[in-house]
């Protein structure tokens, strides 16, 4: 089964949809797909509503819409300061690489936790599976947590809730690395009975 998804770099574009829906900025096809509570594990998840025609177009996704490490650069200082250092120094490679655009997007995600209610990319930060728990950080994963605090300017708790959500829910959109991107990442758990699914 392929999935027909379109990551879209403006967000005028037309809708190709026959029905759309709308998740946390994504449109989706409801006339084929239902986002809703899964009934064999605990989160959302989507759920074809009848047989879904190959090459059927299931969502539009404006990049906009995505936690991506552009977005964290515009919107939190300590990551532009950051990258701004580096590509004083001669260091591009460092400063455009996957890791500090992995680190821009976990801080980024960070923020948005406790983000207003009406800025961009907020309902759809509550709309993960946060845990904000501290005391279980593994010993591997403390100089990553800490990263995120500080570009963040969060806490140790809530940059572990990020760095865990991005590990899991995180999609590599090449050059623009790694992004949480609404809706598709509601494909992150298997089937039972569903041996492979492309995207």
């Amino acid at each position: 089964m392929w999935l027909a998804l379109s990551l879209l770099a403006t967000s005028s574009a037309l809708s190709l949809l026959a029905t759309s829906s709308d998740y946390c900025g994504a449109r989706y096809d409801a006339s084929l797909l239902a986002v809703r509570q899964s009934p064999t594990c605990d989160g959302v998840g989507v759920f074809a509503v009848r047989d879904v025609p190959p090459r059927a177009r299931l969502a539009e996704i404006p990049l906009a819409a995505c936690v991506t490490a552009a977005a964290a650069e515009a919107a939190l200082p300590r990551v532009a300061a950051r990258r701004a250092k580096l590509l004083a120094k001669g260091k591009r490679r460092r400063a455009d690489g996957y890791a500090a655009r992995r680190d821009a997007t976990r801080a980024l995600l960070a923020r948005l936790r406790h983000a207003a209610a009406d800025e961009p990319l907020a309902a759809y930060a509550r709309s993960l599976p946060w845990f904000d728990d501290a005391d279980d950080i593994p010993e591997r994963w403390l100089a990553e947590t800490r990263r995120c605090a500080e570009l963040a300017d969060a806490s140790e708790a809530l940059a572990w809730g990020a760095v865990r959500l991005a590990r899991s829910r995180a999609f590599d959109l090449g050059e623009r690395g790694p992004a949480l991107v609404p809706f598709l990442d509601l494909f992150n758990h298997p089937t039972p009975g569903l041996s492979l699914i492309h995207i």
